[in-house]
This record gives structure tokens, C-alpha cells and sequence, in this order.
């Protein structure tokens, strides 16, 4: 039994290197170390901007937060001096947001505008009433720097539109076009990997299960894990639209339940391999109650969300407890005496085992101990 048990976890262990040296290797192509350097100021972080307006030619200084406060319409300046690190990382256009007009300067130069009718003279930038931003779903405003540009001051006029739902701090990045395509393939590799595996796994099993029904083994709930194999692939691509303005078939409001079905699907597939009769029991009041939980977030959302926040019904966190249940179960289910090491032909406490086959070809091996049948 020693030896046997050293085999096993041997096989574990090799099985998990295996499979940490793909993931790491597949890592590496779905997550990047690079990318823009974020200058949009925040509340408490103006990032390295001098933030003021000109009012009668005299400019007054702002504090971040301060931002907010300013009336739409009424033109506010970024400004700061380009640093040699920030040539040096090859960064090499300006991405603006949308949602506001923008005059851009270099050096009391006008470098780009959105907004060409308006009145742009440096220190007097003035936006009509009348702009309207950009709506296009993940769109920037991009705006190239000449070469050399580190050491000169660059200054950014904006406004916040007369008519938008809620005022928001200007959006600004420093990038080039390598970091945009290293972004946009690791961004699609990070959905499109995982569903190709998942689709990969379903095959194998799908394959597998064929197989199996050719020989007359009839295996009906591997259905359940190739089933869920697809969901999960699915899943990963409805991930991809959220990334990107296309819509496909996916875009429906069934796709809300793929998280929870496909996770629901292992577990039934793993509650009906157990065979104790009573952890069977336990567990399967234990799967029920999750998958009631668990479509509770995206039936609810079908009718306008949740009327409270609760993470743990929308991130599916209640399956922690299913997969924390059916572990304990499985422990109970291998310290059971009939599991345990046994004499061929004998139960560990030495009764004779028992054959019994159904029409369908499935044979069960059974043996009294104690007055109680126990299924092997």
C-alpha cells in the first residue's frame, strides 16, 4: 500500500509540473510588463502636472481635485516639461480622451486640436458651447510628438462638455504603436488561449467518450465535463467582445448563466461518481443549494441587477464551499473500509466480493460487511 501511495502522489507531482510549465509558458503571451505611461491625474495626484486657468490674463493655480469643480465650458491647462525617460521608453503619441475638447501645445506651439473653430490662442484658449466628444466605443484622440521631444513643455487646453452626464477627470497616455500591438495581441491572446484550450479538452474527451461507446463502455456523464469544456469556451469568447466593438452571436442574455452552469456541470458530473449512498446525499443538498445561489446574480440581471451589491453572489464565490464540501467527501469516501487496501476477491474485512452485471453491460462489485452492502 506504501509503494502504491508513493506511485500516486509521484504521478500527482509529475502531472503538476506538467501543467505549471504550460500555464507559465501560455503566460507569458497573455500578459504584457509593458505599456502606456498613464498621466491622467487623479483626486489626490495631480501626476506631475502644473494645473491652473487664466482668468484676466493671470493664471491660477489648481489642486487635483479641484478639476471637478470647474464649471463645462470653462477651459482649464495641463502643463509639465517632457522628460528624457520619456523618450528614452519609446513613447511616441499622445492618447486623449473623447469626451472633452483638447488644444495640445509644445512649446506656445499649437501641435493638434479637436476642436479647429475654436478660439486657440496660446493662454486664451476658448471652446465653443456646441462640441460634442467622440461616442465610439474605445476610441482616443492621438496626437504625434516630433522626434526630440524631451526638455520642451508640453500644455494641454481642455473643457468639460456642457452637456455630459457626469464630469470626469481628462484622460491622458503616453504610448507608441509597438506597445498598442504588444497590448492588442496580449489583450486577444488572453481570451482566445483559454478558449482554445477548453475546446481542445472537450475534443479530447468527446473523443475519448466515443471511444469508450465503440468497446461498449457507456460513460453518460463525461458528456457533463465535455459540455462544460464548451461553456467554459464560450465564456472566453463573450470575454473577447467586452474588448472589442464588434458584437457577435454570443451577445445574448443567456450568456450571463455560462459561468455558473459551467461550473455546475463538473460538480453534478463529480456528485454522481460518489457512491456512498449518504455523502451522496449531503453533497447533492450542497450542489442544489449552490446552483440556486449561483443564478441568482444573472436572473436578477435580467431584470435590472441586484438591489443590493453582493460579491459573493456575483463573482460565484459560493462554489468555494461545493468544492471545499466535496473534498472532505472524497476523504470520508477513501477512509471507507471497503475502499481500503483489500485481498483479491476480499473486502478488507476478509468478505467474500460479490459480481453483479446490469442489462447494460455495467458490472458492480459488492460485499456484506457488517450486514451492509457497500458498492466498490
Amino acid at each position: 500500500m506504501k509503494k502504491s501511495f508513493l506511485s500516486a502522489c509521484a504521478a500527482i507531482g509529475v502531472f503538476l509540473a506538467a501543467a505549471a510549465a504550460v500555464f507559465a509558458l501560455f503566460s507569458t503571451y497573455t500578459h504584457s510588463q509593458n505599456g502606456p505611461c498613464y498621466l491622467t491625474p487623479i483626486v489626490t495626484d495631480a501626476r506631475g502636472w502644473d494645473l491652473y486657468t487664466i482668468e484676466n490674463g493671470t493664471r491660477r493655480a489648481l489642486e487635483p481635485e479641484e478639476l471637478l469643480q470647474i464649471k463645462p465650458g470653462n477651459t482649464f491647462y495641463l502643463s509639465r516639461t517632457l522628460t528624457q525617460d520619456l523618450e528614452h521608453d519609446g513613447h511616441t503619441f499622445l492618447l486623449l480622451g473623447t469626451n472633452c475638447p483638447w488644444a495640445v501645445f509644445l512649446d506656445d506651439h499649437l501641435l493638434y486640436t479637436t476642436c479647429p473653430e475654436a478660439d486657440l490662442s496660446m493662454d486664451h484658449v476658448i471652446f465653443p458651447d456646441s462640441y460634442r466628444g467622440l461616442s465610439a466605443r474605445s476610441e482616443s484622440v492621438r496626437c504625434t510628438l516630433p522626434a526630440n521631444f524631451a526638455g520642451r513643455t508640453l500644455t494641454l487646453a481642455c473643457a468639460h462638455e456642457t452637456d455630459a452626464e457626469y464630469i470626469s477627470m481628462p484622460r491622458i497616455l503616453l504610448s507608441s504603436e509597438a506597445l498598442e500591438s504588444e497590448l492588442s495581441m496580449k489583450n486577444a491572446n488572453s481570451h482566445m488561449i483559454p478558449a482554445a484550450g477548453f475546446a481542445i479538452t472537450a475534443l479530447i474527451l468527446f473523443g475519448i467518450w466515443l471511444f469508450a461507446l465503440f468497446h461498449g463502455i457507456r460513460t453518460p456523464h463525461t458528456l457533463l465535463l465535455i459540455f462544460a469544456a464548451l461553456l467554459q469556451t464560450f465564456s472566453h469568447l463573450r470575454q473577447y467582445e467586452f474588448s472589442s466593438p464588434a458584437s457577435t452571436f454570443l451577445d445574448t442574455t443567456l450568456s450571463l448563466y455560462i459561468p455558473a452552469v459551467s461550473m455546475l456541470l463538473p460538480l453534478t458530473y463529480l456528485f454522481l461518481e460518489i457512491k456512498t449512498a449518504r455523502n451522496r446525499i449531503l453533497f447533492g443538498i450542497i450542489v442544489a443549494l449552490s446552483a440556486i445561489i449561483s443564478l441568482i446574480a444573472p436572473t436578477a440581471g435580467q431584470f435590472g441587477g441586484l438591489p443590493f451589491y453582493s460579491p459573493f453572489l456575483e463573482s460565484n464565490k459560493v462554489f468555494y464551499v461545493t468544492l471545499t464540501a466535496l473534498l472532505i467527501f472524497s476523504i470520508i469516501e477513501t477512509k471507507n473500509p471497503v475502499f481500503s487496501e483489500r485481498l483479491p476477491g476480499k473486502c478488507r474485512n476478509n468478505q467474500e466480493i460479490n459480481d453483479f452485471s446490469t442489462p447494460s453491460g455495467t458490472t458492480f462489485h459488492f460485499c456484506f460487511c457488517n450486514k451492509n452492502m457497500a458498492i466498490l
